[in-house]
């Protein structure tokens, strides 16, 4: 997403007149992930790498910060946010440009059972719905911490509000309550976020609204309507902001996520319902008329959707994944590409921008050398894989299996020769290895006395690089 700053400056002479444009542009691109965990209350980091994904570890919630709904990140990617239903409070962290590792900050209370967060797209402004408390709140973001500070009171609401939307312009916001009759209610939005009510509910005639979603272009509102299994389309006042509707396309029941394509000519719609699980890909016209819906199959038990360009996130509850589909940008029909394995119980997947420009590192192959009682070091580059020997690091005896942390800063060595497991630290840019300790393996026994080594043969460190799991060949292997 390319921001840019424009200076016009003119001057004239000689009966001509030179105009100078000066741009300054910034390019974020999304490089980290993030995917919530209900099961125990944990934040999963990613690292996006083409159309995967890869895990970087997790970050366990502060006491006091539980039941984690979707986060949320700020539009260039330095925090996130995490409406916590169990305790009534948002989760704020700093996000790492290099790594995408978290630092937790101090949370912010709110009502009782946030369900939804969102940003304008300055990233100034936050909006918070809590469905427990039925009202909504607005704060103030500060650029440099992250930190939110609430403006006014919080707003009383109808039962349940349950999505949010905000136009591009952050002119007006957008709250739609899904408990029957429902109802889709429109707020001015001041210069300081606070909100004040921009003329009378739309009538929802029962209709029982659960999601929303605006095209880019400012000029439609997407709403679905559970009670009646429809997806509307609506024409947004740019004055008052007032709806208009357009019309309606089938659904199915119970829509999970909307999201409206960046070329404003399609939508995708998540449900996940009464045996019904689908993504259904819906034309959007130049006028906002909505077309016939495509629709796709899936299972797992979607929670929630992301958009990133021509890819989709589905966050699949039931399975503990992160589904990929590749987007047409035309139709939005999407196909499935592959999975990616989240923590248990699953509510949210989150794309993140970068903030600072990735380090340069070069990519490693190690070889374990039994014989030499060392550790080879070959650089690989990148244009056609070629090897390039590097250093070469002295183990105990008898290497056998060597294991890389998921973040890659440690390494660890079996030598089933010398019963140890050898701890290395790994440079971030020569990949060289160097060991920092040994860890000596095996009992002993005290009738008769003598030791009986464990000889470690084979490694393997789990996903998040907490755990080392260790194969041994002696005594019970």
């Amino acid at each position: 997403q390319p921001i840019a700053d424009y200076t016009i400056t003119a001057s004239s002479g000689g009966g001509q007149t030179t105009v100078v444009l000066s741009i300054t542009v910034e390019i974020f691109t999304y490089r980290f992930a993030f995917a919530t965990a209900t099961a125990d209350d944990t934040l999963l980091g990613y690292t996006v790498h083409g159309d995967q994904l890869i895990f970087n570890g997790f970050t366990v919630a502060t006491a006091g910060e539980a039941g984690p709904g979707e986060a949320l990140a700020s539009p260039d990617g330095a925090f996130l946010y995490v409406p916590n239903n169990d305790t009534a409070n948002i989760s704020i962290y700093t996000v790492d440009g290099e790594d995408g590792a978290l630092n937790a900050g101090s949370p912010v209370a709110v009502g009782a059972g946030p369900q939804t967060m969102l940003m304008n797209e300055s990233g100034s402004l936050a909006f918070v719905a809590s469905a427990g408390a039925n009202e909504l709140r607005s704060f103030s973001v500060d650029a440099l911490s992250g930190a939110l500070t609430q403006e006014g009171t919080a707003l009383a609401t109808d039962d349940d509000p349950v999505a949010l939307a905000i136009s591009s312009d952050s002119a007006f916001l957008f709250v739609a309550g899904t408990t029957n009759p429902g109802y889709l209610h429109t707020y001015a939005v001041a210069e300081d976020g606070s909100l004040s009510s921009a003329g009378a509910p739309y009538n929802t005639q029962n209709g029982s609204p659960s999601a929303l979603a605006i095209t880019p272009n400012d000029e439609v509102l997407l709403a679905s309507f559970d009670a009646y299994s429809l997806i509307a389309s609506f024409t947004i006042d740019p004055t008052s902001g007032a709806l208009e509707i357009i019309n309606t396309v089938p659904s199915g029941t119970d829509i999970v996520a909307l999201s409206a394509l960046p070329s404003d000519s399609a939508a995708l719609a998540l449900i996940s319902g009464g045996g019904t699980q689908q993504l259904r890909a819906i034309p959007v016209d130049a006028s906002g008329t909505l077309g016939t819906p495509v629709v796709t199959d899936i299972d797992g038990g979607p929670v929630a959707l992301a958009l990133s360009g021509t890819r989709a996130f589905v966050t699949s509850a039931d399975d503990g994944e992160v589904d990929l589909y590749a987007i047409d940008p035309a139709t939005a029909e999407p196909t499935f590409l592959r999975s990616f394995r989240t923590r248990g119980d699953p509510s949210g997947f989150i794309l993140a921008n970068a903030t600072s420009a990735l380090a340069p590192r070069a990519s490693q192959v190690y070889s374990v050398n039994s014989g030499a009682d060392s550790i080879s070091t070959f650089a690989v580059e990148s244009t056609d894989g070629t090897l390039t020997a590097g250093p070469e690091t002295p183990t105990s005896a008898g290497p056998r299996a060597l294991a890389l942390d998921p973040l890659g800063e440690y390494a660890y060595i079996a030598c089933p020769s010398a019963n140890t497991i050898e701890i290395c630290t790994v440079n971030a840019l020569t990949g060289e290895l160097t060991v920092v300790s040994s860890r000596l393996l095996g009992i002993f026994i005290d009738d008769p006395p003598h030791s009986k080594p464990d000889e470690p043969y084979a490694l393997c460190l789990d996903a998040a690089g907490t755990n080392l799991y260790v194969a041994t060949h002696m005594f019970d292997g």
